[in-house]
């Protein structure tokens, strides 16, 4: 999107960005320079605008860490849109803005980010909206070229989704599969939740979750892979030492964002312990 503060139209991305070179170039506007002339534009902090200045091609190259997570979060700005699709659908625009969904006009995705523990930005997922694409979600790698931050990660299941907003305590932690259904228990009031982003949990959101919680409840989808990934992943929690718990759907949906807000907190209710 561009950074000109007198382009008012922000529907789609517009301009060209080089790292590397250092330069960007509004094809709408026209608006164009080095790269510090955008940021100014973006009110971005000195600290920041002092490790572009140089024209060197490695100026952005071994900065302090302060300044490398400003410009890995600022790949952001380009899908910073309204993600319609999911507010028609009811969910609360200012929990999706909280979690920085946005909207890739590109590739007509919703995006979500996604952190490890610490809050970094390790990956970005984008979910497919043209109908009868293969293939609801994909991680976006070669769509970032030069602009994917410095510690990008986009193996997903090293990571639990919205892990590096809680913080160690022995409230229970409630595991969906995916960001929608997350963000639906969020809405819910349920701000323990977190998402697996798969069927069943990796060896390492096991680890994870082990140092998080001492309780797990397990409300993943109710198909075929969910009922067997629910499974396995009790097992796993179960064998390093916690308390796992089933959750029941109190309706006969297949996934926790299919659930009205009622038949959510009705279906924290229906807690079947493992074992």
């Amino acid at each position: 999107m561009c950074p000109n503060p007198e382009h008012l139209d922000l529907s789609r991305e517009n301009c060209s960005v080089s790292l590397t070179k250092q330069l960007f170039n509004c094809f709408a506007c026209g608006a164009k320079g080095h790269l510090s002339k955008a940021l100014k534009w973006k009110k971005a902090p000195k600290f920041v605008l002092d490790a572009v200045a140089s024209t060197k091609t490695d100026s952005l190259i071994n900065r302090q860490p302060e300044v490398i997570r400003y410009l890995d979060e600022d790949i952001l700005f380009a899908y910073e849109h309204t993600p319609s699709a999911w507010i028609e659908e009811g969910f609360d625009p200012k929990i999706l803005k909280q979690h920085g969904i946005g909207y890739d006009h590109y590739l007509n995705r919703i995006t979500v980010p996604i952190r490890d523990v610490f809050g970094n930005l390790v990956a970005v997922s984008g979910r497919n909206l043209d109908k009868g694409a293969i293939g609801k979600y994909k991680v976006y790698k070669t769509e970032l070229g030069e602009f994917a931050p410095s510690n990008y990660r986009p193996k997903v299941h090293d990571h639990l989704w919205r892990a590096h907003l809680l913080s160690s305590s022995s409230d229970p932690i409630i595991v969906v599969e995916g960001y929608k259904a997350a963000l639906w228990l969020v809405q819910c009031g349920l701000n323990s939740t977190v998402a697996i982003m798969g069927s069943h949990m990796s060896e390492d959101q096991v680890n994870l979750i082990s140092r998080l919680t001492d309780e797990v409840w397990l409300m993943l989808d109710m198909d075929q892979a969910g009922r067997s990934g629910q499974n396995k992943s009790a097992i796993n929690l179960y064998r390093r030492g916690l308390t796992v718990r089933y959750v029941t759907y109190a309706t006969d949906v297949k996934q926790p964002d299919d659930l009205t807000m009622c038949e959510v907190h009705k279906s924290l209710m229906n807690l079947t312990n493992w074992r």
